[in-house]
């Protein structure tokens, strides 16, 4: 029995097999003696035609501007947000090769690799091209960007008459400061109350302290500025070869004039002043050129103006030339900081006006009569001239005056309870400093000579102040 099913199992294999022989494509084209591509020209078309439909697809994804479906995403991606995509790159363009023949993919396996690696190829680049494709489409959309002029903030000048107007305003601007202050002065003696309380405010907040005087008339004073401490750093005191007269807080505001804030007056005098505010780019070149009046007669005062100052000294050996800015209406500003820059102003501003006021309250003789001398040589003889001085100094002045017999002719000798030190040139011009243009010495190496700064206003705002204060 059991060999009966098995030679029935046999036969039975057999004939299957050789059924499946006798069927076969190939088989009947030997039998015919030619042999048929028939087979795989049918395998051909089957891969063309999954080759087409996964081209197809991704041609589909690339030029969809719609999100892939969630099985296309690579695992947890998530659809990019409005936000996010404002950072990607610029889109990348894909492109895609047409299948030409269906040969291409017929052999060696080909196809069946591109097959199954191009969907996983397509979900990276598609999605990355979708992204892109969006962040084109906004980019055509939105106008060309305009470039915005932000306007800058202009340098204010401002100007200080009269002692009270001085005691105020160096108030307000020590009571601002956050950093540093610098006084110079004529000497230290009693300080207006206002100043003192200002500076003493200034202290506790620790705001660095420096003065720059020629003297000091009164060492008590200094008493409430120095710490017990020995190591102290935020208080700082300078003898000087100086006549200047400023205020120099946090290198964005500049008073500069005739004003001695840190010792009071014998008598109420009048004062004038120039008040510069601005940004610490604006106001750095004044402070500058402040800091290399005084490196320029071998005072060294790097501790004071800082190692930022001196580094920008040592990479910018060279004297600096004049210093010169403009305001939006027109104004020059002009800073005089040595003896040859104040006798170049004096010498070339007046030559063609018709009239010059000079404020300077002291008079001594070899220099006020070299100055008058001067005044002979440059100024037309139709000029007027009106000279200002205390009232001590009137009879030298009168005296001077008449060995200068073609100046005495149009010159007017005023009597003026004032400590300024002005040259009024025509309706637009103003110089105002420290220099006393009748008794100074005109000359560098004068062992009298001492650093002393002038702001001049030229135009609009120089005029400006000159009706407002002196009606010329």
């Amino acid at each position: 029995m059991f060999s009966l099913r098995f030679n029935i199992l046999i036969l039975s294999i057999i004939s299957i097999s050789f059924l499946f022989i006798s069927t076969s494509p190939m088989y009947a084209s030997k039998q015919n003696g030619i042999e048929s591509d028939a087979h795989d020209l049918k395998k051909t078309k089957i891969t063309h035609y999954f080759a087409r439909k996964t081209i197809t697809q991704v041609s589909h994804m690339a030029s969809s501007s719609q999100e892939f479906p969630p099985a296309l995403r690579t695992k947890n991606r998530k659809p990019l947000s409005s936000d996010l995509a404002k950072e990607l790159p610029p889109a990348k363009k894909f492109k895609i090769k047409e299948v030409s023949s269906s040969a291409q993919y017929a052999s060696s396996g080909i196809a069946l690799s591109i097959i199954k690696k191009a969907p996983v190829i397509t979900t990276v680049q598609s999605s990355q091209v979708n992204s892109y494709s969006n962040l084109e489409d906004l980019s055509l959309r939105r106008p060309p960007l305009q470039k915005i002029k932000v306007a800058k903030p202009e340098m204010k000048v401002s100007f200080l008459h009269g002692t009270d107007d001085h005691i105020q305003t160096y108030s307000d601007c020590i009571d601002e400061a956050k950093e540093q202050i610098i006084i110079a002065s004529w000497n230290v003696n009693y300080m207006p109350q206002e100043i003192f309380s200002s500076l003493m405010k200034a202290k506790k907040r620790g705001v660095h302290i420096s003065f720059v005087v020629n003297s000091v008339k009164r060492a008590a004073t200094l008493d409430y500025f120095f710490n017990d401490d020995d190591e102290d750093t935020t208080f700082q005191l300078f003898e000087t070869k100086s006549h200047a007269k400023f205020l120099f807080v946090d290198s964005k505001s500049l008073i500069l004039g005739s004003f001695n804030a840190l010792g009071e007056a014998f008598e109420e005098t009048e004062d004038a002043s120039f008040m510069l505010k601005g940004t610490i780019n604006q106001l750095w070149p004044f402070y500058m050129s402040i800091y290399e009046s005084y490196t320029s007669i071998g005072e060294e005062l790097s501790s004071i103006f800082g190692g930022i100052a001196m580094i920008s000294k040592a990479r910018h050996p060279k004297e600096r030339s004049l210093l010169q800015r403009f305001l939006e209406d027109g104004t020059k500003i002009f800073l005089l900081r040595t003896i040859k820059e104040h006798e170049d102003f004096f010498s070339l501003a007046p030559r063609h006006e018709r009239n010059i006021t000079i404020y300077s309250p002291f008079s001594a003789k070899d220099n006020t009569l070299k100055r008058l001398q001067t005044l002979e040589k440059i100024l037309p003889t139709e000029a007027k001239v009106n000279l200002k001085v205390l009232k001590q100094f009137e009879g030298r002045l009168i005296s001077l005056l008449s060995s200068v017999p073609n100046l005495k002719n149009h010159t007017c000798i005023e009597v003026s309870n004032s400590h300024q030190k002005i040259v009024i040139v025509g309706d637009q011009t103003i110089c105002v400093g420290s220099l006393n243009w009748l008794s100074a010495a005109q000359d560098a190496k004068d062992p009298y000579s001492n650093v002393e700064l002038s702001i001049v206003l030229q135009g609009p705002k120089a005029e400006e102040f000159i009706k407002s204060y002196y009606h010329h």
